[in-house]
């Protein structure tokens, strides 16, 4: 049963990095668009964003990929 939940946290939080780098990736393009002035104000506005959230982010992933990886090594 534990197995199950640290994997299922893990797959998901996974996922929904990629979902949210797809996303980025996306708004990057369309952001190409505007002009300069909105341009860098909009990416100060995300880049202050991003750097509250994401490292922590990042870390949570890391430590849910990593106890899927301890917990399901014998399963394999």
């Amino acid at each position: 049963m534990t197995q199950e939940i640290i994997c299922f946290v893990a797959v998901t939080a996974i996922g929904l990095m990629a979902g949210i780098m797809l996303g980025v990736a996306l708004a990057q393009q369309t952001a190409q668009l505007l002009s300069a002035e909105c341009w860098t104000a909009r990416q100060n506005c995300s880049d202050r964003l991003f750097r509250k959230i994401m490292p922590t982010t990042f870390i949570l992933i890391l430590l849910a990929s990593l106890s899927a990886i301890v917990v399901l090594h014998h399963a394999a």
